[in-house]
């Protein structure tokens, strides 16, 4: 989900397309994920 958006957004669309969302965790970027993106892999 783009960061610009919220969960509330999300549910939202989610009401209007009649789509059920059964599971949303929230994600943390972790340093070795940071570190791989700024190496470029």
């Amino acid at each position: 989900m783009p960061s610009e958006k919220t969960s509330l957004e999300l549910f939202k669309i989610a009401i209007e397309t009649n789509v059920q969302i059964r599971h949303l965790k929230r994600y943390k970027t972790t340093l070795e994920d940071t570190f791989i993106r700024a190496i470029g892999e």
